[in-house]
């Protein structure tokens, strides 16, 4: 119950600061936190690659959510998710559900898989900045390294299906925020090789996919310092 009501409360936060808008866009301050404006203008009007936000949206809709889980050496925690997408329990490896503080589960608003960028700005991003609470002891880069291990086999799953990638339209304006935000991450981390092991012969090692995710967890800390 603890954390069902963090996790609103974190919500409620993040809504009370995007809704601190301009009259007909509710996202603009954080579009002007993030300096989002000159990319979202590039997505409206067709200027990036379709395909780069398809693969976008493929990685985070692939991306399993157990590093985060497992923060400060805690590897052995397993995560269950309720079928609706709502209600996470994780267990330590003794069985009890973990309660530390820091990688209990929590209430997510929007599906992981089935909407994954309504879950990332309504539930990721708020725990991002915030952790799983006041008395969350863990860093934001802490946070955003344990995330992007989980990307990582975000990025493995959708490479795997690179040649039938879900197609998706991107028609509300929060869902071009979150995919703005990514490609601002991508582009201050330098990690533009991210799009080019999607290229049809492209091959995808170790090295390279090492160097995409530290790209990704650098523009990750630089966009969220700003």
């Amino acid at each position: 119950m603890r954390i069902l009501f963090l996790s609103i409360l974190l919500y409620c936060v993040t809504v009370m600061q995007l809704s601190r808008a301009e009259p007909g866009d509710e996202y603009s301050e954080f579009i002007q936190e993030y300096q989002l404006t000159k990319i979202l203008e590039d997505i409206d009007e067709g200027k990036i690659e379709k395909r780069k936000l398809i693969i976008i949206y493929n990685i985070l809709r692939h991306t399993k959510e157990e590093h985060i889980h497992q923060q400060r050496g805690q590897h052995g925690n397993i995560v269950l998710l309720s079928g609706d997408g709502h209600m996470e329990a994780v267990y330590g490896p003794d069985g009890k559900l973990v309660k530390d503080g820091i990688n209990d589960g929590s209430f997510n608003f929007f599906h992981p898989s089935k909407e994954p960028l309504g879950h990332f700005l309504a539930d990721m991003h708020p725990w991002i900045i915030h952790g799983n609470g006041m008395n969350d002891p863990t860093s934001m880069d802490e946070r955003i390294n344990s995330y992007v291990a989980d990307i990582e086999g975000g990025i493995r799953s959708a490479y795997s299906k690179k040649r039938r990638l879900k197609k998706q339209k991107f028609d509300e304006r929060g869902e071009k925020v979150v995919l703005a935000l990514f490609i601002s991450i991508v582009e201050a981390g330098d990690a533009g090789a991210l799009f080019d092991i999607f290229e049809k012969r492209a091959k995808i090692n170790d090295d390279i996919l090492l160097g995409i995710l530290r790209g990704i967890e650098q523009g990750m800390t630089t966009v969220y310092a700003k």
